[in-house]
């Protein structure tokens, strides 16, 4: 990918296309129906040997500081924020004994898809259907591991109220993983493989659509801080932010 320098260029001169395009944000019925209909053959990327590998290296990544992490921890309580099919939950569990999962999703489709995946690990794990934007919406008790993972947050509507709740239900000392999709990459990707129009999407109104059927998602820069003024009675210690 071109240096950011470059990208920073390119992007400057582009914003100053006079073209006036109308870029109409997805709601929350136009995700959970993209959602349903992917949840059919959503877990088939993975034979995609480009994103098996990205898991590979996002597997041993989340391994080595959650072994870390917890080294001296009896249990660790797992909030799996957007687990869709479950993937992500089915790995954490393997690495350890004393692992409890909560998987949470607004969309039934794709948790029906993930609770088979884990019925070996029945009593370890849940499923709560809810919106990330509503806290009322979360378990009662609050989790030590918080995993919001491959773009989740960039389907949301509201990135600073999905952080906020995030940061709230995480328990002082946990840690929080939280996946985003860098804006540099994807103004690279749409201005190569989309055309113009969808990389003024990036440029103008910070979205993305890798695809031409698929909701927009937020991208982000490495620039900008995502983390909102510490609650009174919450906060965590590290979150580990993965730039993709």
């Amino acid at each position: 990918m071109p240096q950011k320098a470059t990208l920073d260029e390119q992007m400057g001169l582009l914003n100053q296309d006079k073209a006036r395009i109308e870029f109409v944000r997805s709601s929350y019925n136009d995700i959970t129906a993209f959602f349903h209909e992917a949840s059919r053959d959503y877990d088939s990327d993975l034979c995609n040997p480009y994103w098996a590998f990205a898991h590979d290296i996002l597997k041993f990544i989340l391994a080595k500081h959650i072994t870390e992490h917890f080294r001296n921890t009896s249990q660790i309580r797992v909030f799996d924020a957007g687990a869709g099919t479950g993937n992500w939950s089915r790995f954490v569990l393997t690495l350890g004994t004393g692992i409890r999962e909560i998987m949470f999703d607004m969309n039934p489709c794709m948790l029906k898809v993930a609770v088979p995946k884990l019925v070996q690990a029945r009593g370890n794990t849940g499923c709560v259907e809810g919106d990330l934007e509503v806290l009322a919406d979360f378990p009662s008790q609050r989790s030590n591991l918080v995993l919001c993972m491959h773009n989740v947050i960039g389907f949301g509507r509201s990135t600073s109220a999905i952080l906020r709740n995030l940061y709230i239900y995480l328990e002082p000392g946990g840690l929080a993983f939280v996946m985003t999709t860098n804006k540099y990459h994807a103004f690279n990707f749409t201005s190569q493989l989309r055309g113009r129009a969808e990389a003024l999407r990036v440029v103008r109104d910070s979205t993305v659509k890798f695809k031409p059927d698929m909701p927009e998602m937020f991208c982000y820069t490495p620039l900008c801080r995502l983390v909102p003024p510490t609650p009174v009675g919450a906060g965590y210690e590290a979150v580990q932010t993965i730039w993709c």
